[in-house]
């Protein structure tokens, strides 16, 4: 049993309603768990992009040593206002190069793909490699779309030459 929680467990949070953080302080206190993580279903369908200061195009090598670095995303695809993440932060280089995490949910049926996807082509970086342009062409993906995809899928699809990694350029003000 691994008693830590995981840094995926944003998405179990958002797939079960449940705040997992809370319901660990709970156990170790001696309280049980809450009625409604004891008897949780799924409610929605979720995913998660972790933006890294990785470079995708060279197997994943870290950028963290970059001085400085700002990454901006659109307050909404449709528009062109822009809200930045990170303003002049040095990424260190000793743990996980992580930036930030998008996350979309979608009712049960639907998948939350297009809304990750959108995220993820609308937002740019500038001083540093991220898995940003990873993220979109993965997300563009049939199939990844289609639900064709196993352990071995990034690896296959990264070798096969046919994942595009550019981003197209965005403007971050008039």
């Amino acid at each position: 049993m691994n008693t830590r929680i995981q840094v995926e467990h944003t998405i179990t949070e958002e797939v079960y309603g449940c705040d997992l953080v809370k319901e660990q302080i709970r156990i170790a206190a001696g309280e049980p768990l809450s009625e409604h993580i004891a008897h949780a279903t799924p409610r929605l369908h979720a995913i998660e992009c972790r933006i890294n200061a990785e470079d995708p195009a060279k197997d994943f090598q870290p950028t963290a040593w970059a001085n400085r670095f700002l990454l901006c995303a659109r307050r909404s695809w449709r528009s062109n206002r822009f809200a930045c993440l990170h303003r002049l932060h040095t990424v260190p280089p000793y743990y996980d190069s992580l930036i930030a995490k998008i996350i979309t949910v979608a009712r049960p049926g639907s998948m939350p793909l297009s809304g990750c996807g959108a995220h993820s082509t609308n937002i740019t970086s500038t001083g540093i490699k991220t898995t940003v342009p990873f993220h979109a062409a993965i997300m563009r993906n049939g199939e990844f779309r289609a639900g064709n995809y196993d352990t071995g899928f990034i690896e296959r699809v990264m070798s096969s030459g046919k994942l595009d990694l550019t981003s197209r350029p965005i403007r971050l003000h008039d």
